[in-house]
């Protein structure tokens, strides 16, 4: 199973929502500003049709380091778009980056995202009892991040750190940084996507978590394969 087949299908089994459909016509609405800072930045993409009742979103997190990348990135504005298509209210998400302001700026924007998406539920069409996220590399951290603080309904990270690893970078000294620092019980849904010979996260440390997690009764699952290497090979 490729990593769109398994994210489509945690999303939907996770969001139990049966509205989700294919090839729905969509209109997408570019920069919206959902914080005073210039970088935060969201567009959003939905279905044109009414729907009976509000439909599921989800909140996608580029990845790029902390200090790169953009929503605009063709990746993470094909996973909007075809999301969207098939039913979902999507959110594409910029947030300040290292060389903006420092951390923890970005996991505070990405929450921020969250509270902006559940202010305006009513005006996107939006259950706000049904918002999933998704990020890859540093979108992913902040993806899970989301999900150990119980802010969305579930989360996907693809080659997500869990933890810098590296006790001589001062972000090493902030464990509430890192999902590995929230290590507690009732956390939502967090599906793990890693490649088992990633060079940059390390699978010791995702496994490592993602046990530590499962061991006290969370929702988490591991999917250790090569399908972060078929994420960017596809994109």
């Amino acid at each position: 199973m490729n990593l769109k087949s398994k994210l489509t299908q945690t999303l939907i089994a996770l969001m139990l929502t049966s509205q989700v459909q294919a090839q729905e016509q969509i209109t997408v609405t570019k920069n919206v500003q959902y914080d005073e800072h210039k970088s935060c930045v969201l567009d959003v993409a939905r279905p044109v049709s009414e729907a009976p009742s509000p439909r599921p979103a989800i909140i996608i997190i580029h990845g790029g380091g902390w200090s790169a990348g953009d929503k605009t990135d063709a990746v993470y504005v094909n996973l909007m778009r075809d999301y969207a298509e098939m039913g979902y209210v999507t959110f594409n998400v910029n947030y300040r980056l290292t060389r903006e302001a420092d951390m923890p700026a970005c996991i505070e924007d990405v929450e921020r995202s969250v509270e902006f998406v559940k202010q305006h539920a009513s005006e996107y069409g939006v259950d706000p009892t049904r918002i999933g996220c998704f990020g890859h590399s540093a979108g992913g951290h902040l993806s899970l991040m989301l999900g150990v603080k119980n802010l969305v309904t579930c989360c996907v990270g693809g080659a997500p750190p869990t933890e810098i690893g590296n006790p001589n970078n001062p972000w090493d000294k902030h464990p509430e940084w890192w999902p590995i620092g929230h290590i507690k019980k009732e956390t939502s849904p967090i599906l793990i996507l890693q490649g088992s010979e990633d060079p940059i996260v390390r699978p010791k440390l995702t496994d490592d978590f993602g046990q530590k997690m499962h061991k006290i009764g969370n929702k988490v699952e591991t999917m250790l394969s090569h399908i972060v290497d078929e994420f960017q090979e596809e994109n």
